[in-house]
């Protein structure tokens, strides 16, 4: 039997063949680097989630502490001039049991100090309040001690008068040995001004910072990273293993220096930023202790044994080797058949989720847009309700002019002009155009206010404007508000001033007190008084006061009315933020004080004392 050879069928094979083999081999290459990719994709995206959590932690950290060293130091500041502490030295005992109880009351509200103690200028300490555990206590004479020789009275009772000296951030030594169980401290002092102004000690107060420490130990951005805190000398004072912290005090001598001494000159070299070295990233922030308490208001001078404190990032990123093992080996083989219709499915889903990303993206860039523009709404709303009336007017007048001038041309056109129909009409006329221009005059006049509150609202710019023109604006976007209550807003400028400050933040603490006039000092339908008063009260201060005739605060509120969140309205639209915001606004950005006087059923009166230059430049 002879079995005939078909070139003919062989060719059809060797086609059919030769594409086989070539989308098997292709597929082959395929599978492996399309997984490859993928799980690179993967693994990326996953490493720049911990790169973006790194430096947020980072920031959040930097920020955390820098709060935490202006707040209590503000706090000292504002014990350092408690009355009874400045007449120690009159060896009286109600003074000392005054300062005493007010030392022990402040201890007793801040849970991170766990000593504060006045020292004489002999270095003898004169009070001592220790917290143990939740418990606060008062040292009787027997247990003070001599301080002389202590690095942190020597550095700060020669400092002048509202100078500030910070410790190192190290641990707690109780004669000369280390506390155990840790307890990282940080020292904040400030000398004390008797009323003669002489120096009659120093006043420290002794901060924990674990509970900081403990913080920067939980912002972990992954297994393989870690938020760091470390001082100048590159010791580690948080972030790491306990037998690596605290080199400088345990013995080890651990440093990030020494360890990873490239990383470290680039930190040392920077100071503030990003780098990736040896598949490492890191992210970093140096923070200055002096420079922080520098900014604060009326601060002489600071004293700080770090010179800077070092919070760090850093996270892994994966390598192109990393990704696969052998046991990977069959799960590319099985995937053969299938790989060029899961990588165009890849492909779509990939694109999918880049379109979905960005639309993400556009939509949290609407929101920050819509929460700045927030604070204009209102105004906007005001200045529309408020324009209608003259612009309604002037469209009413213009209208019947249009009507008398008609009239006229057909009287003229008739040749029956009377000089009687023509003085009336231009009486008319004249009386019309006044009320047109003085609606007109009005609402521009309102349009320009808008313009000028808008743009001081939305910026925070310095600049040099009078306060009556300030005061003005004000009066002017809160009418709408007044218009409909039984509440008439007054305005009195006894003494015009020039200020070179910031008009954006100084509108807001008028509005914010006059808004708080209104809602928390008269009740619906209740009539009164609120006055928004000026003068000018020395060569380089004006004087600003807005009081009411409404119902008053109680004595039992007053000290805490500029707390945050604390408010008479819970559950009423009140939050508690509104004096709060004013006070840090006066005392931080403006450089100048604010107080508050009330009683009940008569009224309060808030005063606002502020420099006609500010102390500084605001960052915009």
């Amino acid at each position: 039997m002879t079995i005939a050879f078909d070139p003919l069928a062989a060719n059809r094979m060797q086609s059919c063949l030769r594409p086989f083999v070539c989308v098997l081999a292709v597929g082959l290459v395929l599978a492996y680097g399309v997984a490859t990719g993928i799980r690179y994709l993967s693994a990326n995206e996953h490493f720049l989630d911990r790169r973006l959590y790194a430096e947020n932690a980072t920031t959040l950290a930097y920020l955390e502490l820098a709060e935490a060293l202006s707040g209590f130091a503000g706090d000292l500041r504002v014990l350092a001039k408690n009355p009874e502490i400045r007449r120690l030295s009159a060896d009286n005992a109600h003074v000392r049991a005054a300062a005493e109880q007010a030392l022990l009351d402040f201890a007793e509200e801040k849970r991170l100090v766990s000593q504060v103690r006045v020292i004489d200028p002999a270095g003898w300490e004169a009070i001592r309040i220790e917290r143990h555990g939740q418990s606060v206590e008062v040292i009787g004479p027997a247990g003070l001690q001599d301080k002389s020789n202590r690095y942190y009275f020597h550095e700060s009772i020669d400092l002048p008068a509202q100078g500030l000296y910070v410790s190192a951030l190290d641990l707690n030594v109780e004669n000369g040995v280390v506390q155990a169980p840790w307890e990282p401290t940080l020292r904040i002092a400030e000398p004390i001004a008797g009323p003669d102004g002489k120096t009659i000690g120093v006043l420290i107060l002794n901060i924990l910072a674990d509970g900081f420490a403990n913080s920067i130990n939980s912002k972990r951005p992954g297994a393989d990273g870690s938020i760091q805190l470390l001082n100048a000398e590159g010791y580690w004072l948080a972030g790491v293993a306990d037998d690596k912290l605290w080199g400088f005090q345990t013995g080890q001598g651990t440093t990030m220096a020494a360890e990873n001494g490239d990383a470290w000159t680039e930190i040392l070299r920077v100071r503030n930023g990003n780098f990736q070295r040896g598949g490492i990233y890191y992210v970093f922030r140096s923070l200055d202790p002096a420079q922080v308490l520098s900014d604060l208001p009326r601060v002489t001078e600071v004293r700080s044994d770090d010179p800077f404190w070092v919070v760090l990032g850093q996270t892994e990123k994966p390598g192109i080797w990393d990704l696969w093992c052998s046991e990977d080996l069959p799960l590319l083989i099985a995937a053969i058949g299938t790989i060029t219709l899961l990588a165009g499915l890849v492909a779509f889903l990939w694109r999918a989720r880049q379109d979905a990303e960005a639309d993400r993206l556009t939509v949290e860039a609407e929101l920050v847009r819509a929460e700045r523009m927030a604070g204009l709404g209102n105004l906007v709303a005001g200045i529309a309700h408020e324009l209608n009336t003259p612009i309604g007017n002037a469209v009413t007048v213009a209208s019947t002019l249009s009507d008398r001038v008609n009239a006229l041309r057909e009287m003229v056109t008739s040749g029956q002009v009377r000089r009687s129909s023509l003085d009336a009409c231009l009486k008319d006329l004249i009386e019309g155009t006044g009320i047109m221009q003085r609606g007109l005059g009005h609402a521009a006049e309102l349009i320009q206010n808008f313009k000028q509150v808008a743009v001081d609202q939305t910026t925070a710019q310095r600049r040099r404007f009078r306060l009556s023109e300030l005061i003005g604006e004000v009066a002017g976007m809160m009418q709408p508000r007044f218009k409909h209550q039984q509440v008439i807003l007054e305005t009195v400028v006894l003494e015009d001033g020039e200020l070179d400050s910031y008009p954006g933040p100084l509108l807001q603490v008028l509005m914010n007190l006059a808004e708080n006039s209104l809602v928390h000092g008269f009740d619906d339908g209740q009539t009164g008084h609120v006055t928004i008063s000026a003068r000018q009260s020395g060569d380089d201060e004006v004087e600003i006061v807005v009081s009411d005739t409404g119902k008053g605060i109680s004595a039992a509120h007053q000290p805490r009315v500029f707390e945050p969140f604390f408010t008479t309205k819970l559950g009423s639209g009140g939050t508690g933020l509104g004096l709060s915001i004013c006070f840090r606004i006066v005392s931080e950005t403006l450089g100048g004080t604010i107080n508050v006087a009330s009683q009940p059923g008569e009224g309060t009166r808030m005063t606002i004392d502020l420099p006609l230059v500010a102390p500084g430049r605001l960052d915009t």
